[in-house]
């Protein structure tokens, strides 16, 4: 499959890359998402420069998928090993401390921040 498409006119259009939330299985941009990665040691943390080796994994900068992200161990599907309780929870404040101001709602309802 080619990253890059043909147009009415010929010209090449390049598709951006897309990715699906381990939580709500939505396809968005991946520069929508946030990546959070596990390295060999078992450090689960958020990558912000894309670069960060390990297996990755992306989640909606939606607050209801932060959420649910522990109570249906999304990171235990998507890292194929046992996370514990206490990842979760540190992984959730710096979730908040890095992206608390920027949380969306997918229905954009009451309440949502932008």
């Amino acid at each position: 499959m080619s990253k890059i498409d043909e147009n009415a006119r010929g010209t090449a259009d390049i598709k951006p890359p897309v990715r699906s939330c381990i939580v709500c299985r939505k396809k968005k941009n991946k520069y929508d998402l946030i990546h959070i990665t596990c390295d060999r040691e078992g450090e689960v943390g958020i990558d912000t420069s894309g670069y960060r080796q390990g297996r990755g994994a992306y989640l909606c900068r939606d607050e209801d998928c932060i959420r649910k992200m522990r109570k249906v161990r999304a990171l235990n599907r998507a890292f194929r090993r046992n996370i514990d309780e206490e990842t979760y929870v540190k992984l959730e404040e710096e979730l908040d401390k890095c992206f608390g101001d920027a949380w969306t709602r997918d229905e954009g309802g009451a309440g949502s921040k932008r």
